[in-house]
């Protein structure tokens, strides 16, 4: 039952993070955009000078990836915030039932995950 409740933690610990880095992402916006336009646009890339990926300088380009990020931050949080609940309410619930309501707390972490190791 104890591991029952580690996964309902870590579910909610996800949530918790991705909601944050949206909401800091979008409390600091100009300073995010400014960090991403820095990304994108490979400069000072002082050891790797060449790159597979062109550099990006379109404002327009990188306000997008950084709508998409913050886009897909927040899906992340509220899908695991979803599954936090189904194991919540299956906690006690046979383990075919438990099983079955972790759907939305893998989505919301696999989007995470997606977005901070496939995204960066």
């Amino acid at each position: 039952m104890a591991i029952r409740y580690f996964k309902i933690l870590f579910v909610a610990s996800v949530s918790l993070l991705c909601l944050f880095y949206a909401a800091q992402n979008v409390a600091n916006l100009e300073a995010c955009y400014q960090a991403f336009a820095y990304v994108l646009g490979a400069v000072d890339h002082q050891v790797y000078t060449s790159s597979i990926v062109p550099a990006v300088t379109s404002p327009a380009v990188v306000w997008a990836v950084l709508a998409v990020v913050i886009l897909l931050e927040t899906a992340a949080g509220l899908l695991a915030a979803r599954g936090t609940w189904d194991l919540w309410v299956a906690r006690k619930a046979p383990a075919e039932t438990f099983n079955g309501a972790k759907t939305y707390a893998l989505v919301g972490c696999g989007v995470g995950i997606l977005v901070w190791q496939g995204l960066f």
